[in-house]
Parts: C-alpha cells; sequence; structure tokens
C-alpha cells in the first residue's frame, strides 16, 4: 500500500472522496443579477488580545435593501485564535454568545447574551485554530438589525485573535431598481452601548443584487453527513465552481467543518488537523486533547495560491493524530465573486 511523508506525518492513501457536485439539491447557484442574493462584507483587522476571564465584544448591524425578503446565512470567522501561552489546564475554552433584539426573555425587559458555542483551543502555545459559525442558523441571530457577539477567554492564559470577518448572505428580489442608503447604525432596543465593543459598521461593505450595481454572486454547497477520518487517514471534498457570463474575479469562498471532535481524549497535548487545498498545504489547525471538546473549523481558501474560482477544487482535510479518529457533522461551502452589473 502507497504511502507518503509530509513533515514526518506519514498519510496514508486511503482517504474518503465526496463530490459535492454530484450531491443531489445540495448545489445553490446564484448569479447576481439577477439570482436573488446579496451580500455584507464587515472585517477587524486589529489584532485583538484577550486576557483570562476577559472578553471582547463584536458589534454589528445589517442593512435592508427595498427588497430584502429574510436571511440566508451569516459566517463569523475569527482569523487564528492564538495563545500567547501554554496553558496548565487540558485546554483553552473560548466561548462565543450573541445579543440582540431577539434575545428578551422575560421577565428580564433587556437583551441577554446567548450562548451559541464554546470552542477549545489547543493547551500549547501557538498551536492555533481558525474559527468559524454560521450566525444564520442561530435564533437570536437578527439578520435587519444590530447584534453583538460576545468573545470570552475562559482559560488560564491570553488569547490573540489576528482578525475578525463577517460574510452575510440574504434573500433579496431579483435587481430592485431603487437606490437606498445602506444599513444606519442601530442598536437593539433598550440597550446602552457596551464599552468594550468593537463597532464593526465602520468596515461595512454591502452589495444589494442590483440592476446596474454589479455586485456579488454567490454559489453554495454541503455535506451534511457525518464523516469520521481514522488516525493518519484524510477526508477530501471535491466541487467546481461555475462561472457566469458576467464573472470578473474571486472574492471569498469559506469552508466551515462543523463539530470537529477526536474520538476519545488524546495522551498526547493535542491532535493537529492539517488543511490542503488542491494539494498544497493551508495550515495545520491543533484539537483539544478532550474527546467532546469540539471546535468549529472556518477557512477562507480563496488566497490560496491553488484555488480555482473557476474550475474544479478539493479541500482536503489530514489527520495527523498517530492513534485518533477525528469525526465532523458536516462541510458547508460558501462561495462569493465579482460581477459587472447588467442593465
Amino acid at each position: 500500500m502507497s504511502k507518503f511523508t509530509i513533515n514526518q506525518k506519514e498519510v496514508k492513501n486511503l482517504g474518503i472522496r465526496v463530490d459535492l457536485d454530484a450531491t443531489t439539491g445540495y448545489q445553490k447557484y446564484y448569479p447576481c443579477p439577477p439570482g436573488g442574493r446579496g451580500y455584507t462584507f464587515w472585517k477587524d483587522t486589529t489584532m485583538r488580545t484577550i486576557s483570562p476571564g476577559g472578553n471582547i465584544i463584536y458589534s454589528f448591524t445589517c442593512d435592508t435593501p427595498p427588497r430584502y425578503q429574510g436571511k440566508d446565512n451569516c459566517e463569523l470567522m475569527l482569523e487564528k485564535i492564538h495563545t500567547n501561552s501554554s496553558s496548565s489546564a487540558d485546554d483553552v475554552p473560548v466561548r462565543i454568545s450573541i445579543k440582540s433584539a431577539l434575545t428578551v426573555i422575560p421577565p428580564n425587559p433587556l437583551p441577554q447574551f446567548i450562548e451559541i458555542n464554546t470552542e477549545y483551543h489547543s493547551k500549547i502555545a501557538a498551536h492555533d485554530f481558525w474559527l468559524s459559525l454560521d450566525l444564520g442558523n442561530d435564533a437570536h441571530y437578527d439578520d435587519d438589525g444590530y447584534n453583538e457577539i460576545k468573545v470570552e477567554n475562559l482559560g488560564n492564559v491570553s488569547i490573540t485573535i489576528y482578525s475578525c470577518s463577517i460574510h452575510r448572505i440574504y434573500m433579496d428580489a431579483d435587481c430592485p431598481c431603487s437606490e437606498v442608503e445602506h444599513g444606519a447604525h442601530q442598536e437593539a432596543a433598550n440597550t446602552e452601548p457596551d464599552p468594550l465593543s468593537i463597532d464593526l459598521d465602520p468596515s461595512r461593505i454591502p452589495w444589494p443584487c442590483e440592476h446596474g450595481k454589479g455586485g456579488r454572486g454567490y454559489t453554495f454547497w454541503k455535506d451534511d453527513t457525518h464523516r469520521t477520518i481514522a488516525p493518519g487517514d484524510y477526508l477530501e471534498y471535491k466541487f467546481t465552481c461555475d462561472r457566469p457570463s458576467n464573472y470578473v474575479a474571486k472574492d471569498v469562498c469559506l469552508a466551515l467543518l462543523d463539530k470537529v471532535q477526536i474520538n476519545s481524549d488524546a495522551t498526547t497535548n493535542d491532535a493537529p488537523i492539517r488543511i490542503k487545498v488542491n494539494g498544497l498545504e493551508m495550515h495545520v489547525e491543533y484539537h483539544s486533547k478532550k474527546k467532546n471538546h469540539d471546535i468549529w473549523i472556518g477557512v477562507d481558501l480563496a488566497p490560496m495560491t491553488t484555488y480555482n474560482d473557476v474550475g474544479e477544487n478539493v479541500l482536503r482535510i489530514e489527520n495527523l493524530d498517530s492513534a485518533k479518529s477525528v469525526s465532523l457533522l458536516s462541510c458547508y461551502i460558501y462561495r462569493i465573486y465579482r460581477c459587472q452589473p447588467k442593465p
């Protein structure tokens, strides 16, 4: 049986190939315009350090063009969560919570922070991971108003977030013709701004699907099958990017690996998981050593030199642990590209 070795980590050629193009009903193509999808983007490029027990809050306001119809998805991506020193605990928990006008829980009349998920960072300094969550799946996310996302460091060492970006796709009637000022800053009802809040709205770029505006096109794939990767083995997802007639260039291609777990506690400090795009290593994620301490990995494939925005791609996930299986509940891929305007 053939094998290959990279960085002293052996990966067997036994892996699973999942063809996302052939998964009936799970590909969605929305060229723009027309097409029926709008796109909004926010980003904070300042490195943020959170001390043990501390938190930061990212706030943002969703725009609603005249023919807005409803939410689709909203990807929160924390690019490279980094520990500044090794922890004496098993891992470093990072809790993500949300607050909006939809988080009012009687009898308290004010919106409250509601936990979405707690991620678990490796205990080893510099063993980073990239986090992504689809806020659109959360009942407390407000797609036509103001939201706050709290990131809490529940560990005993400091963590640093290299950047935060939000990629929001919403349903929109084809090509509204009217002009509109998009999304005035509007806080959740009955709330005061938190002094620790980082306002993302100055960075907001809206791309409604409108006549003469150009905007963004959108393609979506998903695999909801629970997949397991044996020690030293791999899982691949193949997908092919469409190229409509008004295509201009790539923008982003977000891959979300939902709820990555190991099958039992590791005897090592963590479990490494390597991400590749068309054969080239992107980076290595490090899972907690604890069985039920999952992470939700999110990466943008578009900056990779090997990524093909107008053709076939293979996203490969390699389990570099020699003893523990790795499982994930689902894979979602969100591709957004630039378009020329149509009259």
